[in-house]
């Protein structure tokens, strides 16, 4: 198990030579669209109805692309023990599957830092989960 603030090993650096080493800034996990239709059920009928309309035109539109289309989910923040994805800051960012990662290390901060950067990830937990965005596997 991952958490904010481990350093951890994944993909190649830019150059495709050595392995990239990131800093957990998140933990995430999949969120399918059956989980939020639970999770925030729509009384209205009409729009019940545009809404599925549009995931099937986006579900054909990608299949006449070529791109799959075998699953429609969105990554929202968790807990670390939720996470399937993580978070990841270096030169740049990235959102890794947690079984593509290889822990190093803690980040060599103080305590009191790393609690604070924990508690800071664990707050966007608590945030209005309707806004984030959907993808395609």
């Amino acid at each position: 198990m991952l958490k904010v603030c481990d350093c951890v090993f994944y993909g190649l650096d830019s150059f495709g030579k050595k392995r990239q080493s990131w800093r957990v800034t998140q933990c995430y996990r999949k969120q399918t669209v059956q989980e939020f239709d639970e999770l925030y059920p729509m009384d209205c009928d009409v729009l019940k109805d545009i809404i599925e309309l549009d995931r099937l035109k986006s579900k054909y539109s990608r299949m006449e692309q070529g791109l799959p289309t075998n699953e429609f989910f969105r990554l929202i923040p968790c807990l670390p023990e939720e996470a399937t994805h993580v978070g990841l800051t270096s030169i740049c960012g990235a959102i890794a599957p947690i079984e593509e990662c290889e822990f190093i290390e803690v980040v060599p901060w103080s305590q009191e830092l790393i609690e604070s950067t924990q508690e800071a990830a664990a707050s966007r937990i608590k945030n209005d989960l309707r806004y984030y965005e959907w993808q395609w596997s």
